[in-house]
């Protein structure tokens, strides 16, 4: 840095050196490449980046210093969703305490919700419906939260979401229900719970393919006969 270095140099996948210590946890690096510019601006990224590498004590210090909790990257993502998203919740709570929008969508509409669906993070998905938190948001491949814990095979999860109103009868936009992201994952419990509440056995995705047909390319004889 002190010959001269780009700091702002970004490499394929449009990271900074800056991007790739906070997520490695590199606190002395990461202050040190702060101070070299913006530091509001550097310390944001640095925020999303250290929630993304799961360094809860380097965050913190970010915010202390500044960093915005409402802070995203490129595609949208704050702090909070990169946390949720390594199934973090002692981070995702730090990170609220700190004035982390709980609503917050990415570019592509991926909502907290769908974010803690995907990593089983049962109690927080269960906070953030108390606080509001749409059900059956879409992202802009038109999944919802519950299709995102269809694919995980979270039961409890599954339970609690079609319990606070989640639509069973919601497609994607290439016609994936959630009875068939069960089906395509061998996960029985889980398409029973749809299945029980009236879930359409027999619609089609944009290919044709059922819910029957997903779970028999996957030789799931139990879930065929259900």
């Amino acid at each position: 840095i002190e010959k001269g270095a780009d700091v702002n140099l970004e490499d394929e996948a449009g990271e900074t050196a800056l991007n790739k210590s906070a997520e490695a946890g590199l606190e002395s690096l990461t202050f040190m490449l702060i101070e070299t510019g913006n530091d509001r601006k550097r310390m944001n990224e640095a925020l999303v980046a250290s929630a993304a590498g799961g360094h809860e004590s380097l965050a913190l210090k970010l915010l202390e210093k500044g960093a915005d909790a409402n802070a995203r990257d490129k595609n949208g993502w704050t702090a909070l969703m990169k946390s949720a998203l390594r199934a973090n919740e002692s981070f995702c709570h730090m990170l609220i305490e700190k004035g982390a929008d709980v609503n917050a969508k990415s570019k592509d509409g991926t909502t907290l919700l769908m974010v803690s669906a995907s990593g089983g993070l049962d109690s927080f998905a269960r906070m953030l419906i108390e606080k509001g938190a749409d059900v059956n948001a879409k992202n802009a491949n038109g999944r919802t939260a519950l299709m995102y814990g269809a694919s995980g095979n979270n039961k409890s999860l599954g339970m609690m979401l079609v319990d606070k109103g989640a639509d069973v009868h919601a497609k994607s936009k290439n016609g994936l229900t959630v009875l068939m992201a069960s089906a395509r994952g061998g996960h029985d419990d889980f398409a029973r719970i749809v299945i029980n509440k009236g879930a359409d056995v027999n619609a089609k995705d944009e290919d044709g393919w059922t819910a029957l047909m997903w779970s028999a390319s996957g030789n799931n004889e139990s879930l065929c006969m259900m």
